[in-house]
């Protein structure tokens, strides 16, 4: 008998062709599926860039207009950098008739020409590879997204320092309006001559300051009034009249110690005229701890700087490395802090022993120099 059955073997396998065209449909299926992928990945990538661009702009518009800043702090990583997603660096930009741009860079080809066909109406311009227009750099292409300084358009541009909100041009707060025809904004610490700052000019205000936006910028508010609850009687004072000392000091960074003394609502403007504030004394800054009402005297309320909590009952012994530091770069002065003890009175620093204490007089007629950080 016959070892093999040769009548079947044509109704087994298939034939070379059909295999081949198995694969080509195959070919043809695994590359459409890659394609759709990258599509899909390329479009998400694009929505999230615009979606983070437009939360940037609102973020931006703020800042400038309350601050005169631009830093998106919220978008910042671990190592201070702007980045949307971790994956698209960003920089910003001003320029001089008040916009902003926000440059969103390290995006694909196909990621730019997705941005770029959008037709985005919201920025004012939108600049492709610098002034190229083309999506042509790998995997480093880079989009400028210029902003009007309040997401808004104002026609003629603003001048003479007006800034466009709304649609319309207006000063920036704290500066009068002078002159409107010509949209002229009067310099900090100026007035206008004229009522509704019609054709009026703007002239140094002799009329005295309560807060530092009262004066120029070079000037801070000098309180000479003797009632806490009355400081409106201050004095518009060149910020060259008080001589100051700057020292980097362990804990703190460089700190700034007036060589003058002056009372507690002075001490506070002079600082924030340098863009600081007073020193603050609690436990997060000097490693101080409320103590008890009697740790000073019977009437003395104060702050133990220890370098342990539990040993606050010696002050001048047992002081926290940074109260140490401090004392290192000045030894001799009595110092105001930015922490209040009651409505008019403050905590000072005793820098010669380390001790902080309530001062007994009050924030307008105690006379001690400012510390600021």
């Amino acid at each position: 008998t016959e070892r093999f059955d040769h009548t079947a073997r044509s109704e087994l396998g298939r034939s070379m062709v059909e295999m081949l065209g198995t694969l080509a449909i195959m070919g043809v299926l695994t590359i459409g599926g890659i394609a759709g992928y990258r599509y899909a990945i390329n479009k998400s990538n694009a929505n999230t860039i615009l979606g983070a661009v437009s939360q940037m702009a609102v973020t931006a518009s703020t800042e400038l207009t309350t601050q005169g800043s631009l830093t998106l702090p919220e978008w910042k990583d671990a190592n201070g950098n702007l980045s949307i997603s971790g994956a698209y660096g960003v920089e910003t930009a001003r320029y001089d008739d008040g916009a902003f741009g926000i440059i969103v860079s390290d995006m694909n080809d196909e990621v730019c020409e997705r941005i770029k066909g959008m037709d985005w109406k919201v920025p004012e311009d939108i600049a492709i590879n610098g002034e190229s227009d083309s999506c042509d750099q790998g995997e480093a292409n880079a989009i400028t997204f210029v902003f009007n300084n309040t997401l808004d358009k104002c026609t003629p541009t603003c001048t003479g320092g007006m800034t466009c909100q709304a649609g319309s041009c207006v000063c920036p707060a704290g500066r009068a309006l002078c002159d409107s025809a010509n949209g002229t904004c009067c310099a900090a610490g100026e007035i206008c001559t004229t009522a509704g700052g019609v054709a009026g000019t703007c002239v140094k205000n002799t009329d005295g300051c309560t807060t530092n936006s009262d004066c120029a910028g070079t000037e801070f508010c000098q309180i000479t009034a003797s009632s806490c609850t009355d400081v409106t009687g201050g004095t518009c004072t060149a910020l060259s009249s008080v001589s100051y000392e700057d020292k980097s000091v362990s804990g703190f960074g460089t700190l700034r110690k007036s060589i003058r003394t002056m009372n507690w609502w002075s001490a506070k403007n002079w600082c924030e005229a340098y863009g600081k504030r007073l020193i603050k004394i609690d436990n997060n800054r000097l490693d101080c701890y409320k103590n008890g009402e009697t740790v000073f005297g019977s009437t003395m309320r104060g702050f133990c700087c220890a370098l342990d909590v539990a040993t606050c009952d010696d002050v001048v012994t047992n002081q926290s490395a940074k109260m140490q530091a401090l004392r290192g770069a000045w030894n001799s002065d009595t110092v105001w802090t930015d922490t209040d003890y009651s409505s008019c009175n403050a905590f000072v620093i005793n820098l010669s022993n380390g001790q902080v204490t309530n001062h007994g007089g009050s924030r307008t007629t105690g006379v001690f120099e400012a510390l600021c950080e």
